[in-house]
């Protein structure tokens, strides 16, 4: 029996070739048979708004047994707040988050989507999830980190509750907007300007780290 994998999408169009699709595309490809890759489209992917994706999510964890979880963008953001909200009530073999956006409460907008304060802390309990280091020229920038942690070394193992570094507020997140920004991208011409730089795929990269 194959191995279900839930793919949650970023909010917008979700047909060929937009939003998510290709990367869904790409993991049914590179997964083989061994795998059922799922890319089931929440509500009104164009207007989206948390309460009927969190229900539609909800209905396809029961039916889908215990799948992977890959969310990307706003699917992950809603994956995660529906977590904390609601806790593990449904099983799930593991999760992985591709470039979930932080949401603050400086706009009202932005309420919707945000975590809880404080969610997680170290008594959480979180399914498996999994953080990768790139290689070669691909990069992975923590921006408006404050500082890492002191004596976090590159290979060191950490497990939930373990400090790896201090968020801030640096560059142009604003005054006390404090978060860490993720994301896998192609470093440009200034090497110090990695906005500037080109979101990948992040399949390949992964790929590697089995």
């Amino acid at each position: 029996m194959a191995s279900p994998v839930l793919v949650l999408h970023s909010s917008g169009p979700q047909g060929p070739g937009d939003g998510t699709e290709p990367f869904a595309a790409r993991l049914r490809d590179e997964l083989g048979s061994e795998y059922e890759v799922m890319f089931p489209i929440l509500p009104d992917p164009d207007d989206p708004h948390y309460e009927p994706w969190s229900e539609r999510i909800g209905q396809l964890l029961e039916e889908a047994g215990e799948p992977v979880v890959v969310g990307h963008s706003l699917g992950g953001s809603v994956f995660l707040k529906r977590l904390a909200e609601t806790g593990r009530q449904e099983p799930i073999a593991g999760l992985v988050l591709v470039a979930t956006p932080f949401w603050g409460r400086d706009q009202e907008w932005e309420l919707e989507w945000a975590l809880p304060e404080g969610w997680p802390d170290a008594e959480t309990e979180l399914p498996r999830t999994f953080l990768f280091h790139s290689r070669d020229d691909e990069v992975i920038p923590f921006a408006h980190l404050d500082r890492y942690a002191n004596g976090l070394r590159a290979g060191d193992y950490v497990q939930q509750g373990d400090v790896i570094g201090y968020v801030g507020n640096t560059g142009n997140a604003g005054p006390g907007n404090y978060h860490l920004h993720f994301s896998i991208l192609i470093a440009g011409a200034d090497p110090k300007k990695l906005w500037k730089g080109n979101s990948i795929n992040p399949y390949p990269m992964l790929r590697r780290t089995k």
